[in-house]
């Protein structure tokens, strides 16, 4: 097995959560997490509450932060990759002429490398807090770019749909990280979890990858690179597997393995290690027994489907019947 991947047992969830009224206390709290900061707080202290509820799996961090009174901080350099939706309050963000300014139901990507001042009154916020070289590396795997050069280049959705969706991600993610045995707390739903967030954050907030840049013409992929990306595939289906690893494993770039998937398979790399899951998910619940305690929702979970409906919409599609008609088979 390869260095780093993952195995059945589940991942820890680490979860805290803090309540104060001494505001000094609130913004050590807020720089050790979020980076370093002054802040200057006005109004009355006595009036000072202060919310924190946070849970961590891998890479992925979800926040709910309350801060009751009116209050200006110059951040430096965020230390990971933080997007939000305020459920309350109003927020400023950047400097002088730059400033932009987010209401209730608004998303908004914080600058990421670079420090810049905020204030806010009374906010209510919804975070997510993912790594930022993820996001860079599968920029530059899917469009042979740089990824020392990648940068976001706003704070806003690209569209209000896209914002939506992002919210929606959001919601979706707080409420499983809520819940007593998360899905996103077994190996490969995580794996996919971090992929799909780094994925959607390039096609919902504006940067580099997206800007209208000559790109190089990609050679052919032949037969015998296809063959390895499918063989690496099969024999790494249980792993957390990823773009790039199949591209290194096949010996060609990202992009042109996708474009050679698309063209002799009329899938992408990434829909084949699906299918292959599939398979996997049906040959266990061939040989499941439901007396042992086996059930769907384990091993759907096992094999990277995070939500059985889904799951089952596909099982059915392809093998003809439920999943749990061929478990208790």
């Amino acid at each position: 097995m390869r260095p780093g991947s993952c195995t059945n047992a589940p991942v820890r969830v680490e979860r805290f959560a803090v309540q104060t009224r001494d505001p000094e206390l609130a913004h050590e709290l807020v720089s050790e997490i979020y980076g370093a900061h002054r802040a200057l707080i006005s109004g009355n202290s006595e009036d000072f509450r202060f919310s924190l509820c946070s849970a961590a799996v891998g890479s992925i961090a979800c926040d709910v932060m309350t801060h009751s009174v009116s209050t200006r901080v110059v951040m430096e350099p965020l230390r990971h990759l933080t997007a939000a939706y305020l459920k309350g309050g109003r927020v400023v963000v950047g400097r002088g002429r730059a400033d932009q300014r987010f209401g209730p139901g608004d998303v908004v990507l914080y600058p990421y490398g670079v420090g810049f001042g905020a204030r806010w009154s009374n906010t209510d916020q919804a975070m997510l807090r993912i790594d930022f070289g993820s996001v860079a590396t599968l920029a530059a795997a899917t469009t042979d770019s740089d990824p020392a050069t990648f940068r976001f280049l706003g704070m806003r959705p690209v569209s209000p749909a896209m914002g939506r969706y992002w919210r929606t991600l959001m919601i979706y993610l707080h409420s499983d990280l809520a819940a007593t045995q998360p899905a996103i707390g077994q190996p490969l739903v995580l794996a996919q979890t971090e992929a799909m967030l780094a994925t959607a954050a390039l096609a919902v907030f504006p940067n580099t990858s997206l800007a209208p840049v000559s790109r190089p013409r990609f050679g052919r992929v032949g037969p015998s690179a296809l063959r390895r990306a499918v063989a690496f595939i099969d024999a790494h289906a249980d792993e957390a597997v990823t773009l790039a690893d199949i591209a290194a494993g096949a010996g060609v770039g990202a992009r042109a393995l996708q474009l050679a998937f698309a063209g002799h398979c009329g899938s992408t790399p990434m829909g084949y290690l699906r299918r292959v899951r599939l398979d996997r998910a049906h040959c266990e619940l061939q040989a499941a027994d439901p007396g042992r305690g086996d059930t769907v929702g384990q091993i759907a979970r096992r094999w990277g489907f995070a939500k059985r409906s889904r799951f089952a919409a596909s099982y059915r599609r392809v093998y003809g019947v439920s999943p749990s008609h061929t478990l208790r088979a």
